[in-house]
Parts: C-alpha cells; structure tokens; sequence
C-alpha cells in the first residue's frame, strides 16, 4: 500500500499531464465510489473460483477416474488473494471510472511488467463475457538490476535499488557500493582485491 504512494511519485517525475492523469489506490477508491465495486461485482459473477485458480496458480488440477477436472487449492490460499484480482483488473476499463469517462465506453491502456499480466489477460476473457471493450497492453520486462545481470531487483532491497526520489549522492553511492562492473563480484569486493 505503502509502496503505491512511491509509485505515485515516480509517474508524476515522469510529467504526465495533471489534468489527464489519475492515480489511485484499489483500496481506498473501492471503498469511495460505490460505482467501482458495482462493476468489480458483475466481474466476479463472470468467471468461476477454479477459472481464477488455474489464472494465478492457486491449485492444482486433478483429473478423477471418470475425466472429471477437480481443483484442489494449495493450503495458504486466502479469500482476500481470489478476491484481489478482481480490483486489479477493473483499473483496465473504462466503467471503473464513472466520473472521469461519464460513462461512455473507451479503450484503457494499460502498462505494467509481465508479472503482472494474469490480471490483465483476466480482463480479457472478462471483457468478452461482459461485452466490454479489451483492454489493451504495453508490457514491459525488468532492467536488470545494479548488482548484475540474471538478479532480480526488489523494492525490499531498497540499498541496490535506484528510485527517482534518491538524490544524486544517494544515487551515486548505491552505484559506487553495489554496481556490477563485469568483474567478481561488486565495487566493494572488487576494491578490497585491489587492496590486497
């Protein structure tokens, strides 16, 4: 939650025109504007507990002896981790946002990384059955991380992980301490061998 007001942050550095651009919390516009969790219910009537499961991984699929499909879900699944992609997904259509498109139906891109694509290829199969436009998609891929190539960046691991508000001593230390230079390892191993 915390994380979405970083977020925030970093779409504006990037000048997006105020006046055209929205942001919002899933949590707290779901709880201000009825209309959203109107739309957000007719989705879940549209697509069954086992659908969800197979999208995000919930379960496992066991075949019976007459062929039946039966899904047995993994231990640790909660309501709240089916009901969440629901408000995920509604962001990619226009009739989440009664006061902004008035109604009228338009086409939403939306951009996000591929680990978040389940949601949104919901929204596809969710927009035929709801005789809805599709929502359309620019999917990127994560940059490498300063540590290396092949590693994964993480907003856990704030230390090696540049954001646009650090300053440029911040920036320039991360760098410094934790780049990957194509030798073992990073700057400061790489200087505690030269030392030696």
């Amino acid at each position: 939650y915390e994380l979405g007001f970083e977020n925030a942050k970093e779409i504006i550095a990037f000048g997006f025109n105020p006046q055209k651009t929205f942001i919002f919390s899933n949590r707290d516009y779901r709880i201000q504007v009825s209309e959203y969790e109107k739309f957000v219910s007719e989705m879940k009537k549209n697509i069954s507990t086992k659908q969800v499961s197979k999208i995000f991984g919930f379960g496992e699929c066991i075949v019976d002896a007459n062929g039946e499909e039966h899904y047995v879900y993994k231990d640790d699944v909660t309501v709240g981790m089916m009901d969440w992609p629901f408000y995920q997904s509604a962001a990619a259509f226009s009739q989440a946002f009664p006061y902004i498109f008035n109604g009228k139906p338009a086409h939403c891109l939306v951009s996000y990384a591929f680990d978040q694509d389940n949601y949104f290829r919901m929204a596809r199969d969710l927009a035929t059955k709801l005789k809805l436009l599709k929502p359309c998609s620019i999917m990127s891929i994560f940059l490498d991380p300063i540590k290396g190539a092949g590693k994964m960046s993480s907003t856990s691991g704030q230390e090696a992980t540049l954001f646009l508000s650090d300053t440029p001593d911040v920036i320039r230390s991360k760098i410094n301490k934790h780049a990957y230079s194509g030798s073992r390892g990073n700057g400061l191993l790489l200087r505690s061998m030269v030392q030696m």
